[in-house]
């Protein structure tokens, strides 16, 4: 029932880990910081920051008085006095001065801009957020019959991939073999590409003390949330959720059962009772960079959703390997002990679930199977597209800008270099996506749901909701299927069909083979290449692309879409000083980025207009089969309505319960199954 020891690391990499962090906290002592690093004074617990919504209208000021108006200024006089000097017959001068201005007028604003533009952030993160402004003020929401031409699809081919950076087993396409992009890179996508490689040389900060001007905290009292949206601005994306609350016990509660640790709840006997449990201890034998709290808790709820423990691993602070404290509501030391766990999930979610299950793993091993395994007018590639719409780009984004050493994701979690390489080698032993975890994937989520969630406390609300969806989208795939192939003869006798779900699972089960074992289940996946039989292939072919649409659209609203974390360091932060309740300003600027950053929009899953309907992308086929199939998109989408109907339903009564006191756990508010919110494919 969480006993056991932090299964990052071995003894004897957690005893080398110990000792380099160790060895670092030692230097920064000697270099003259002033932190302690014995056990820091722990601050009190924050209050609710309200959340916030960025500026509606996406006005980019910058274009105009950030930038032109200090060009004028500087490049008016040059010019003046250049026109002079000409009249004078000193033409060389004259040209020579020009130029010289125009050379000012263009970089002085920019440097201008970039040392005053988010004064706590550092170089990095400046050049990155202007240079996503450029991108963000000059392209639109992209749609399917705007960004989805059929005829731009490439043919069946080899991808050409490169290795993940820290990952094991798992390389990714370049950006040139993105879908809807021209077969060869521009020149404007290589210089793209190298800045992309060259922005991560800039040096990153290695220890954080109170007294660097680096380090700056908010005040008491300050509002976390009005400073980053003040910031950050419009680039930060709209949000869905709301939480009213978010420091309470009640608030924590939430956050396990119906929040962004619901998927990793499980049911657990402790202390002779019935209880379930979040668990982040994985992450506490890491060490982190000196100046920074550790990670880690794992956080139990009794069988009505009531939050009754969190037991850390390594103690308060996590200074010690082989202790185990239980820290309960009312113990002084409780709102850091909440806020560390809070926040250690917020980071074992981001790097474990979002980046590498879904990003590297799922949406990535898709890719794979799909463009190598199938035609670009074949019926399985057609359905496939609107849900891997743009991947190749996002995912090669994702591996310079975030997971790549220097990138973004190292400067935002406390990991040291060490302890982030050793996260990431036991990602696939940590992942937790309902079916998707522990070296296995589960490709059928109802047998999943019935064998392991149905009728126990873990059936809440949030897998109910997921258990609606998946059947929707499921009957969707089977009817698409069975419109192109009436019979399993015909499906049978599809050899792209066998070679897609061959290289599928041969691609999950190498991922997955991280630390020796992996599997792929309801799937046959022979050794020697051989082909699946029908009729398991039909319902193995229907399970799989149905597993695939629900992790890229759901599985990613609910592990991706984390605006209202991201926004609040008092909720949930990357990293944070030891012993305070609150990240920094660098740090709240860091993972607001991030989020800005990954949060590009993709296609709606859900037809608002007819922009949205994909359905243009089915093939002929058969006399009959296309007439079939955009009638089980129809009936796709009119499921889609009722079930966001019903969600927006349980909304209005949870916050109409919430307005008079009422308590209705475990019935918190679902967004992330609400079809209305839903997007076609994962975004960065």
């Amino acid at each position: 029932s969480g006993g056991s020891m932090n299964p990052c690391c071995t003894t004897a990499q957690r005893e080398e880990l110990l000792a380099a962090d160790s060895a670092r906290s030692d230097a920064a002592v000697a270099q003259g910081s002033d932190v302690a690093m014995d056990v820091p004074e722990l601050s009190t617990e924050q209050p609710n920051f309200p959340v916030q919504q960025p500026p509606e209208v996406r006005d980019p000021r910058f274009l105009g008085s950030d930038l032109v108006v200090p060009a004028l200024v500087l490049w008016g006089p040059a010019v003046v006095v250049g026109a002079l000097l000409f009249t004078l017959s000193w033409g060389v001068l004259c040209l020579a001065l020009t130029v010289l201005g125009l050379l000012l007028a263009l970089l002085a604003p920019l440097l201008l801009y970039l040392r005053f533009y988010l004064p706590e952030g550092d170089t990095y993160l400046r050049i990155l957020m202007f240079t996503y402004k450029i991108i963000f003020f000059t392209r639109g929401t992209p749609t399917a019959r705007g960004n989805m031409d059929p005829t731009k699809l490439r043919p069946r081919r080899r991808l050409v991939s490169e290795p993940v950076d820290l990952a094991l087993n798992l390389s990714i396409p370049v950006y040139s073999e993105e879908e809807f992009a021209a077969a060869e890179p521009s020149t404007g996508d290589i210089v793209a590409d190298l800045f992309e490689r060259s922005i991560a040389l800039l040096p990153r900060r290695s220890t954080y003390v109170p007294s660097a001007l680096y380090f700056r905290v908010f005040e008491p009292g300050e509002d976390p949330v009005a400073y980053v949206i003040d910031r950050v601005g419009e680039l930060y994306p709209q949000l869905n959720e709301e939480w009213p609350d978010k420091q309470s016990d009640e608030a924590l509660a939430r956050l396990c059962v119906a929040g962004l640790g619901a998927h990793r709840l499980e049911a657990v006997s402790d202390e002779g009772k019935q209880r379930l449990v979040v668990r982040t201890n994985a992450l506490a034998g890491l060490p982190v960079r000196p100046g920074l709290g550790r990670y880690g808790g794992d956080c139990y709820l009794d069988s009505q959703y009531r939050v009754v423990k969190i037991v850390k691993e390594g103690g308060l602070h996590g200074h010690e390997p082989l202790a185990r404290s239980t820290f309960r509501p009312g113990d002084p030391e409780w709102p850091y002990v909440k806020f560390v766990f809070r926040s250690s999930l917020f980071a074992l979610v981001t790097f474990v679930d979002h980046l590498y299950g879904l990003h590297m793993l799922v949406a990535n091993v898709a890719v794979f199977a799909t463009y190598e395994g199938l035609s670009a007018d074949h019926p399985m590639r057609r359905f496939l597209t609107p849900f891997l719409f743009a991947t190749v780009s996002v995912n090669d984004n994702a591996k310079n800008n975030l997971i790549g050493r220097r990138t973004m994701g190292e400067r935002n979690f406390a990991f040291t270099k060490q302890a982030l390489t050793v996260a990431w080698s036991a990602a696939p032993s940590l992942v937790r996506l309902g079916g998707i975890e522990r070296n296995s994937f589960d490709l059928d989520f109802e047998q999943w749901y019935n064998t392991n969630v149905k009728g126990r406390l873990t059936d809440t609300p949030f897998r109910k909701s997921q258990l609606r969806y998946w059947r929707a989208l499921r009957q969707f795939v089977a009817a698409y299927l069975e419109a192109y192939y009436p019979t399993d003869a015909a499906l049978q006798a599809d050899p792209e069909v066998n070679a897609f779900v061959y290289e599928l699972t041969r691609r999950l089960t190498h991922a997955l083979n991280a630390e020796g074992h992996g599997s792929v289940t309801n799937g046959v996946m022979r050794s020697d290449g051989t082909e699946v039989k029908a009729p398991t292939l039909r319902s193995m072919l229907v399970c799989a692309v149905a597993r695939i649409c629900f992790e890229v659209t759901t599985g990613h609203e609910h592990v991706g879409n984390v605006g209202v974390y991201a926004q609040d360091v008092s909720f949930t932060a990357f990293h944070w000083v030891e012993g305070q309740t609150i990240g920094t300003k660098n740090g709240a600027l860091h993972q607001a980025g991030l989020l800005a950053f990954t949060a590009t929009p993709m296609p709606r899953l859900m037809k608002v207009n007819d922009e949205d309907d994909w359905s243009f992308l089915f093939p002929e086929g058969a006399p009959g089969a296309r007439e079939r199939a955009v009638t089980a998109y129809n009936d796709f989408q009119a499921q889609l309505r009722a079930l966001a109907d019903k969600a927006d339903r349980e909304t209005a009564n949870w916050e109409a319960d919430f307005r008079s006191g009422a308590r209705k756990a475990p019935d918190w508010p679902i967004w992330a199954t609400n079809p209305k919110f839903l997007e076609c494919s994962i975004s960065v």
